[in-house]
């Protein structure tokens, strides 16, 4: 299955993403740590055509002109993903009194497409977060809260994941080394497992949906397609 999504990373495309490697030889059980390095000039090069982009500037002053999500969440600083359904954002909150630094979350905005009648969209993204905000598991992504802009656009807080995701490790990567490739499948496994005994099916699996942290902990994200088949019931134990 890698196999086929293995793509060579050229030099015209940038800087590629930062690599997760594993350090079992150190410790008792499986992670990964970011090389040094990183993506940064590539980084750069969007964040310069992105400066241009009108309707993302405009998407991004709607977004902030909701107070109730900037006080929790931070403001929308930057595009960190762009997908069939809609724009993620990087929001930064600043720092309570007590705390250091700032808690990084992502927000994504959705777009209605233009086939989807209004009253159907909202609709589908209420019931999309129902499912998504009942989800506690380590290779899970967190859902926090949904939101609705004066202008009737729906935005989404969420965990925000540091290291990209799998498909742009791949993809730089060529391949994977069998001991990084078997701890993300692992992960995975780990994650759909706990999906199922919530009776959440995902129908979308792929390597752009699982995320990944600064320290490689896998984590499932975007519910857009996902069905619930069974009432809510919490598998872990108490």
């Amino acid at each position: 299955m890698l196999r086929s999504l293995s793509l060579k990373w050229s030099k015209a495309q940038g800087t590629p993403p930062q690599r997760f490697s594993p350090r079992s030889e150190q410790l008792p059980f499986h992670q990964h740590y970011i090389e040094p390095g990183g993506a940064q000039e590539g980084f750069e090069k969007w964040k310069q055509l992105l400066r241009g982009n009108n309707k993302e500037a405009m998407e991004k002053e709607e977004l902030n002109s909701l107070g109730d999500m900037v006080e929790k969440y931070g403001a929308c600083e930057e595009v960190v993903g762009t997908g069939a359904h809609g724009t993620v954002w990087l929001a930064r909150r600043k720092a309570a009194k007590g705390e250091n630094g700032k808690e990084c979350y992502a927000i994504k905005c959705f777009w209605q497409l233009p086939s989807e009648p209004k009253e159907r969209h909202s609709s589908r993204l209420k019931a999309d977060f129902s499912i998504a905000r009942e989800l506690r598991h380590v290779n899970v992504v967190r859902t926090h809260e949904l939101f609705q802009s004066p202008g009737d656009r729906f935005c989404k807080a969420m965990e925000f994941c540091a290291g990209g995701d799998l498909y742009k490790l791949v993809s730089s990567a060529g391949k994977l080394e069998p001991l990084e490739a078997a701890c993300f499948f692992k992960q995975l496994l780990n994650g759909v497992q706990y999906l199922h005994e919530m009776g959440v099916v995902h129908r979308d699996l792929k390597p752009e949906n699982l995320l990944l942290t600064t320290d490689g902990t896998l984590k499932i994200s975007d519910f857009d397609y996902s069905e619930c088949i069974q009432s809510y019931s919490d598998p872990s134990p108490s």
